[in-house]
């Protein structure tokens, strides 16, 4: 891609923008009037902003700017005008969700979507795939890492330890050596078959199929 594609994309999507924040700004404007609560907290906000550069800067980047910068807006009666659209678009969306989506809606989705940190392990077998092999052969490589899987999944049915497998058989090397432990993280960071299998395990259970991941 040329310099000259690249500012052309550039100049269609800030276009594209300046379109939709004039028309957010005729319709939110219609529907919400500027209040007292909205210009007092629009005003501290700049003043929070100035008060951060004159700490850190000491007059060397002025608010100008920042705000330029960052925004891409170059006078405070633009930024002022920004911050107001974002904050009635801020409104409607709380409106919105109090007509369209229950509670329940809510906490089904926190539940199922936003899960705060767990604790899991894991043992994982990577099939010994290169690129120079053969389909048949690649495929070959992805039965045996299922079977593996599988015989590992026997010995823990079997009442074997798994952190004592998990060292013995994971190709996880940052996990293994901690017997698979992987620590606290959310669901949401890992990939889709890997969370979708963890967030329905109960505390202490262990998947009884392979979960394969990409």
């Amino acid at each position: 891609m040329s310099v000259e594609d690249f500012y052309e994309i550039l100049k269609g999507e800030y276009a594209n923008k300046i379109l939709f924040d004039t028309i957010d700004s005729y319709l939110l404007n219609k529907t919400y009037k500027t209040t007292a609560e909205e210009t007092s907290n629009i005003n501290k906000e700049i003043t929070n902003i100035k008060n951060t550069l004159k700490a850190q800067y000491n007059d060397e980047v002025t608010f100008e700017q920042y705000i330029e910068y960052y925004y891409g807006t170059s006078t405070e009666a633009k930024f002022k005008e920004s911050l107001s659209l974002n904050y009635k678009r801020t409104l409607a969306i709380k409106d919105y969700i109090k007509e369209n989506i229950t509670k329940k809606e809510i906490n089904d989705y926190y539940d199922k979507e936003i899960v705060g940190d767990i604790k899991a392990s894991h043992i994982l077998i990577t099939p010994n795939v290169t690129d120079e092999m053969t389909e048949e052969e690649q495929n070959k490589a992805q039965d045996d890492a299922l079977t593996k899987a599988k015989q590992i999944i026997t010995r823990l049915n079997n009442k074997e330890d798994f952190a004592a497998l998990a060292k013995e058989f994971s190709n996880d090397t940052g996990s293994a050596e901690e017997g698979g432990d992987l620590g606290y993280f959310n669901p949401g960071t890992m990939v889709e078959e890997f969370k979708n299998a963890v967030i329905k395990l109960e505390i202490g259970k262990y998947t009884t199929e392979p979960v394969k991941s990409n």
